[in-house]
């Protein structure tokens, strides 16, 4: 059954590669993307898609991308896109079907039918007389997957007959409503705008559950191991009711750290809710204990209290977790092969999770080798079809619909601060975001400090920090997250293992950047706008962006050394320098200590910069002072101070220029209140050993 995501990212109307065309489709036309990197997958080509990325010396484009977990839209079907020559271009509706490696492949080509079976549906056509190959039309080896694979055309094209049968029988389409997609750069005004707008709303996720495209299979009560309708779950729930079951399962479920919809669903899977002998002889109770891998506790007889077995099955099903967390990035052995135990996810782990109940490690070898946990699996399907059966056990227990590994508060977390957001007056100040996820996730600790943080904490910020930003980025999201990394960088790491595939694309620029030891805030491009200079926007908001990377050798990180002089090297984001002149810290190093612990992160975040006059300043952590017009004219020392905690010159011990420090003040005034007004201007500054 695909369970899929539609989205709207479509590319702009009247743009080259989209001109408005109008077309009547009369076929639907079928291309792999012959892209096989991995992360080439919807987001990433809908991305490159409406970017403009893929403009170049003849026209590209196409109405849907699809890969296992979403479809993007990027032209209406009523509209001419550039897919395959001219006829084709004319008369057809153009889908991309992903290949990238790090995907389930077979769930992609479900996606892929079932969305192919919905456009012929709506054109009025067939699949034996509207379904066609790129080949079809140019002669062009696409799609070349497909095409590569002997009979797969005949079986897509059957799958998707079968789902078109379907469809007929429904009486017609499943409603979509997508969600709009923004990847392109706008102005401030417009991305606050947009944000608002976004948020007022809840935010979408249109999940198509086409629970006609399940075989009915067995009766009227019950189903086969993979075949069935949700009536059919509902009346096992009522059954394990009946039975007290209910209970123990919720118990069993809090104990081991997973949603008892998940326990239940296996339960499901393996008997129908039965207490039961089955596996030819070998699976014992409700949760069908394997007589071969635990003897003793078959032959004790426990099996027979269905509580009992619950408790097992719960029992088993953590072991199998904690040994795949135990093996990621290890090297592993199954059977005769030898494997490196991949990173996961959040997503993944449970997935996996699920799979071993049922194959064992064969799962994590899998996983690790083809990124499907469930081609060892009987059916070749368990942990999708658990997943599927758990979503309507947890409607069925009244939960909250999250089926992830523990830690359901971080998501209600996020999800109450982005509701607080929509109904505020301040949403396009990003500082208030961080002050609600602040006070929600870790207490009130005072104004924007981090004095205690979990990586818990760091979890909730970036799912927070990812739906944001697939909205509109502002510059204020990527300064706070690299906060966050530069005081917590081991939470910070953990907590990308907890985000899933979505939200790790909404930031993984921002992560990417911190990577490669280059941060160029990439995540900031909606805010760049035209207007760079003085004379075209408003001197008091002209606030630019900047990093600055300290690279301290081991010897100054000793407690005794309290000065360090070495070079400043001030340039572009192109690499182009600036200015490179001598600076001398002073107490830098001690004042550091004293305020943030005793070694220095990589990188400490400078917020803004304003032209000729004004200063440099940060949110908590380390402040400077340099005209750069100056620094770049005469490479003057006198030009540059450091600021420890980032206060106005004078205060708390610093050091600086003694001028202006309203200047500096105003500044930083300025800078918070206008947020959503920030330019894109990016610095590295890299502090060296001279």
């Amino acid at each position: 059954m695909p369970v899929t995501v539609i989205r709207d990212a479509m590319i702009p109307r009247g743009r080259v590669d989209r001109p408005g065309t109008p077309i009547i489709a009369t076929t639907v036309t079928i291309h792999n993307t012959d892209n096989s990197h991995p992360g080439a997958n919807a987001n990433a080509h809908a991305r490159a898609l409406v970017t403009g990325s893929l403009l170049g010396e003849y026209l590209r484009s196409w109405h849907f991308t699809v890969d296992d977990v979403e479809i993007y839209r990027h032209i209406p079907i009523d509209e001419k896109a550039y897919h395959a020559g001219p006829t084709a271009n004319a008369s057809s509706i153009g889908v991309e079907i992903c290949q990238n490696p790090d995907q389930n492949e077979r769930l992609a080509y479900e996606n892929a039918a079932w969305l192919a079976a919905t456009l012929l549906h709506k054109i009025k056509a067939t699949p034996n007389t509207g379904l066609r190959q790129h080949h079809d039309w140019t002669g062009k080896n696409c799609p070349g997957v497909i095409r590569g694979r002997r009979g797969a055309w005949e079986a897509f094209v059957a799958d998707v007959t079968v789902a078109f049968a379907k469809l007929s029988n429904v009486g017609g389409l499943v409603s979509i409503r997508p969600r709009a997609v923004n990847f392109t750069s706008n102005n401030p005004e417009a991305a606050a705008a947009k944000l608002n707008a976004a948020l007022a709303s809840p935010i979408i996720r249109s999940i198509i559950q086409s629970e006609f495209l399940h075989a009915a299979g067995g009766s009227e009560i019950e189903a086969s191991a993979s075949s069935w309708l949700p009536k059919h779950l509902k009346a096992q729930y009522e059954r394990a009711k009946s039975n007290g079951w209910i209970q123990p399962f919720k118990d069993e479920a809090k104990r081991r750290g997973f949603s008892p919809a998940v326990i239940m669903a296996i339960a499901s899977r393996e008997t129908n809710m039965r207490n039961i002998i089955g596996d030819s002889g070998h699976g014992y109770g409700i949760m069908q204990i394997d007589d071969r891998s635990f003897p003793d506790w078959v032959n004790s007889g426990a099996w027979r209290d269905a509580n009992l077995g619950i408790a097992k099955g719960a029992l088993v099903l953590g072991d199998k977790r904690n040994q795949v967390e135990e093996g990621r990035g290890k090297k592993l052995k199954f059977g005769s092969s030898s494997f490196v135990g991949a990173v996961f996810n959040r997503d993944q782990l449970l997935r996996i999770t699920i799979a071993a109940y049922n194959s064992g490690l064969k799962a994590y070898y899998h996983f690790s080798t083809s990124g499907n946990p469930d081609q060892g699996t009987t059916g070749r399907d368990y942990s999708v079809d658990v997943l599927n059966r758990a979503k309507y056990f947890d409607a069925f227990l009244g939960l909250s619909g999250n089926l992830k590994m523990p830690r359901r508060q971080l998501t209600s977390s996020a999800e109450r601060i982005l509701e607080a957001i929509s109904e505020s007056a301040d949403v396009g100040n990003l500082d208030h975001v961080y002050e609600l996820w602040l006070g929600d996730a870790i207490g009130d600790f005072g104004e924007n400090t981090l004095t205690s943080i979990t990586q818990e904490s760091v979890v909730s910020w970036l799912k927070i920090f990812s739906k944001v930003s697939s909205i509109a980025i502002q510059s204020a999201a990527p300064a706070i997250t690299m906060e966050i990394y530069l005081k917590y960088e081991d939470l910070f790491v953990k907590a990308l293992n907890e985000l899933s595939p979505y939200e790790l694309f909404a930031v993984e620029d921002f992560v990417s950047a911190i990577q490669d030891q280059g941060m160029t805030f990439t995540q900031m491009e909606a805010t760049t706008v035209a207007a760079k200079s003085a004379g075209e926007s408003d001197a008091a908001t002209n606030y630019l962006p900047v990093l600055a990377k300290f690279k301290i050798d081991q010897e100054y990180k000793d407690t005794r050394v309290t000065r360090y002089t070495g070079t400043l090297v001030v340039s572009d984001v192109e690499g182009n320098v600036v200015g490179r002149f001598n600076a001398t810290t002073g107490g830098f190093v001690a004042s550091y200590r004293r305020q943030y612990g005793p070694t220095p992160p990589g990188y400490f975040v400078v917020s803004h910069y304003r032209p000729r006059t004004e200063r440099w300043a940060t949110r908590d952590g380390v402040g400077f002072t340099f005209d750069l017009d100056e620094v770049a004219r005469t490479g003057s020392r006198s030009a540059f101070r450091i600021h420890p905690d980032g206060s106005p010159p004078g205060t708390h011990g610093c050091i600086g220029l003694t001028e202006n420090s309203a200047g500096l003040q105003d500044c930083c005034r300025k800078l918070r209140a206008n947020l959503a007004e920030v330019q894109e201007f990016r610095l590295l500054v890299e502090y060296g050993k001279s």
